[in-house]
């Protein structure tokens, strides 16, 4: 999560590598992360 509360990330606009491989790795990532986001939010 970004520094504001519900705002996800990933891929290339996070800054890390530019490969397909590793943008399809953070988006796992950040999907892995909303859910639990949204799962403790209720």
């Amino acid at each position: 999560m970004t520094n504001i509360s519900g705002l996800f990330a990933g891929g290339d606009a996070i800054g890390e590598i530019a490969t397909v491989a590793w943008a399809s790795k953070s988006g796992r990532n950040a999907a892995i992360k909303m859910e639990k986001w949204m799962k403790e939010s209720n």
